[in-house]
């Protein structure tokens, strides 16, 4: 490996300068980005790097769901990770990292919302990384619809999940290689054999439960029905006991195998693996500076996230673990195991100070002892036999002697390096160690997206991305954001009860104090006391006040307070068709409130227009309108036969339909077959028939034409 010892001009500057140097550090890193041309600071960068990513993850998951950031600010992070993560796509911390950016760009990009969280669910269930789909160059265009594009189609990834990833806390979220799944049932392995999807957002995320306890799949397009299993499935997971079972603890000075969480300057982090203890999660110290002739101070730069590593507890209170005893256990070890009497060690001379011996650094990275021999200075090399191991508490010195100078060599940083990672990647890994927990980081990154999620055109679908949303927040334990995501749920629904003509006057928002004043909070609660509004008679103060306060700053709210106050003041003096145009108006403000046009009306009705001089609407033949659903059928179908008749009498002529709503919506004829007891549509146009020759007389039927419009 060649050693460059110019300092990038990005360190001369403090280190915790980062943000304000990142194309100087990405400049950096690219030049140095092949193995071979790395220099002596390049561990040092990608350890600072490390540093501001897992504080940037952790800004992120913690900021609250319901404020936004800048744009500039975003693509800034956006660049923060891109970096880090074309250091090593497939580095434990890279994933989180990979999802944060997607969220990112999820945000910046409303057209490439779908792909985006469609990959980012991909990356989820796979673990490597084989294309990213973009490179160093594409770094300057984070914040274009090109890297967006990039992003979400071109990126590749293989070794599709095996086992699942399991996170569990209030309920379980695990991954497989199908997807990512929230339960609050016991029994993982049950689910994944013989479970049933309830509310499938479509997207790779979706309610797990037993096949029993699914929704009804009659109830999977009813946004009332999925409210209330969502509410019951949320009580569910509070109820979840998980596999419960009695932990043991550890004690002082036992032999643990811990897992790197993190290694810089600032220390060697690691935690305990073992299932079937309480977990600790502490800091390597070391007692030596010097450790037979390796600097303890300089290990951080060697060990990885992610490996596995024997170590000692020496403190359970401020949890430290030691690894000195293992550490000069593998120095004697791999030198007796290569030892065969017969082939001289290869050995540099890195200490010439004593006076009775010297000191060697073998090509093992392992130290030997000498006596004092003329002809040889710090830096020689030379052959070595070893002629004792000593053991006790001399246990750790190999003592050998020369056998002869040596023309050969080796990179002393190299040998180091070589011999510390050899101790590292010989840990026996326990079987337990297998078994995968999901990072909560990015969890919390997925419900984040999820909620964000504005390329949905149904509101059912919204309300279905909504609830998985809400599980999962519940589920990694964040209550705030699940309180807010759940806000937004009643507010969602609440737009979509007004617009089918139902009364929200009684029915009230409860924000938390946490978010009570947030900006996005603040507009929902105006939106519906705006609506609540709609319908007086009177005056409305409130609606005045936001038409003159809100014109500029939220003009949507100023918009839809000029719509209500129109169709208040015109509702004695427009016809009923008139009226319902300035109402759509409204529902399309609302809609485009509510994320991107989503449909309010929350199902798949077709609509038919407005009603006009020749096209009338009526819901039902038995039902009155206003009635509360009370049937009523010589009322309502005499008043059906009035709308007949007035075609009959017009120039024009007309079409009344049946099962439409006054807002021109297709609602169906279910309720009235139900009740007449009828099976077939032929029967209910019999009916029909009947009804009209009772009362207009057997001549009036050639002018009329009844026939079914929707025969489903």
């Amino acid at each position: 490996m060649s050693t460059i010892n110019q300092t990038p001009l990005w360190l001369n500057l403090r280190t915790d300068y980062i943000d304000d140097n990142l194309e100087k550090l990405q400049s950096y890193l690219k030049n140095y980005s092949s193995p071979h041309q790395r220099d002596a600071f390049y561990e040092t960068t990608i350890n600072l790097l490390h540093e501001r990513i897992t504080m940037l993850l952790d800004e992120l998951t913690s900021r609250p769901i319901y404020d936004e950031d800048s744009k500039d600010q975003a693509i800034f992070e956006a660049q923060l990770l891109a970096t880090y993560i074309l250091t090593d796509p497939n580095a434990p911390t890279a994933l989180p990292a990979y999802l944060a950016l997607i969220r990112i760009l999820h945000s910046l990009h409303p057209n490439y919302q779908t792909q985006l969280l469609r990959i980012a669910m991909q990356r989820l269930r796979h673990s490597m990384v084989t294309s990213l789909g973009w490179n160093w160059n594409d770094l300057a265009t984070i914040g274009s619809d090109l890297f967006a594009h990039k992003a979400s189609t071109l990126a590749r990834f293989s070794l599709p999940l095996g086992d699942p990833l399991v996170y569990t806390r209030h309920g379980s979220a695990y991954v497989t290689k199908d997807g990512l799944f929230l339960t609050h049932e016991d029994d993982i392995q049950q689910l994944i054999k013989y479970g049933a999807s309830s509310i499938d957002t479509g997207l790779g995320v979706t309610l797990r439960t037993l096949s029993q306890n699914k929704i009804k799949q009659s109830h999977e397009s009813d946004l009332l029905k999925i409210e209330d299993f969502t509410k019951d499935f949320i009580y569910q997971q509070y109820k979840f006991k998980g596999t419960s079972k009695n932990l043991k603890n550890y004690h002082i000075d036992s032999d643990v195998v811990v897992k790197v969480v993190r290694s810089t300057e600032a220390g060697i982090y690691v935690t305990t693996i073992d299932p079937d203890y309480n977990q600790i999660v502490g800091k390597i110290t070391f007692k030596k500076e010097n450790l037979l002739y390796h600097y303890t101070n300089q290990f951080h730069q060697y060990f990885r996230e992610g490996d596995y590593l024997d170590a000692t507890i020496t403190d359970i209170d401020n949890p430290t673990f030691n690894i000195e005893r293992q550490l000069v256990t593998h120095f004697v070890e791999s030198v007796r195991q290569e030892d065969d009497g017969e082939y001289p060690f290869l050995c540099k001379l890195i200490d010439n100070k004593a006076p009775t011996h010297f000191g060697w650094l073998s090509n093992f990275g392992v130290a030997f002892n000498t006596p004092r021999q003329e002809g040889y200075t710090y830096g020689d090399f030379a052959l070595l036999e070893t002629t004792r191991y000593l053991d006790g508490q001399q246990y750790g010195r190999i003592d050998a002697r020369i056998v002869d100078p040596s023309a050969d060599v080796f990179d002393e940083k190299e040998v180091r390096e070589e011999c510390i990672r050899e101790f590292a990647e010989s840990t026996y890994v326990p079987d337990y160690a297998v078994a995968k927990e999901i990072d909560p980081t990015s969890l919390r990154i997925v419900y984040r997206m999820l909620f964000n999620h504005q390329a949905l055109s149904k509101t059912i679908d919204r309300l279905k991305v909504l609830a998985n949303a809400n599980v999962l927040a519940e589920i990694v334990g964040d209550d705030i954001s699940a309180s807010y995501i759940q806000f937004a749920r009643t507010y969602l629904l609440t737009l979509v009860q007004f617009v089918k003509n139902e009364d929200i006057r009684n029915i009230e928002l409860h924000p938390e104090e946490e978010y009570k004043n947030a900006k996005s909070t603040l507009i929902r609660l105006s939106v519906i006391d705006l609506l609540r509004e709609y319908g007086k008679k009177e005056d409305s103060p409130k609606l005045a006040d936001t038409i003159a306060s809100f014109s500029e700053s939220i003009p949507m709210l100023a918009r839809l307070a000029r719509l209500i106050q129109t169709a208040n003041s015109m509702q004695d003096i427009l016809s009923d068709p008139a009226l319902n145009v300035i109402r759509r108006e409204i529902i399309k403000t609302l809609s485009i409130e509510t994320e991107h046009e989503a449909d309010l009306e929350g199902d798949d009705r077709i609509y038919l227009g407005v009603e006009s001089g020749t096209q009338e609407f009526k819901t039902s033949m038995v039902y009155p309108p206003n009635n509360g659903m009370q049937p009523n059928e010589t009322t309502q179908s005499l008043n059906v036969l009035k709308g007949i008749c007035a075609f009959l009498n017009s120039t024009a002529g007309g079409t009344l339909y049946l099962g439409v709503n006054d807002q021109g919506y297709v609602t169906g004829l279910s309720d009235d077959m139900s009740y007449l007891h009828m099976q077939s549509i032929d029967t209910y146009q019999r009916y029909i028939q009947d009804k009209a020759k009772n009362h207009f007389g057997i001549d009036t039927l050639p002018y009329l034409r009844i026939e079914p419009l929707y025969d489903n």
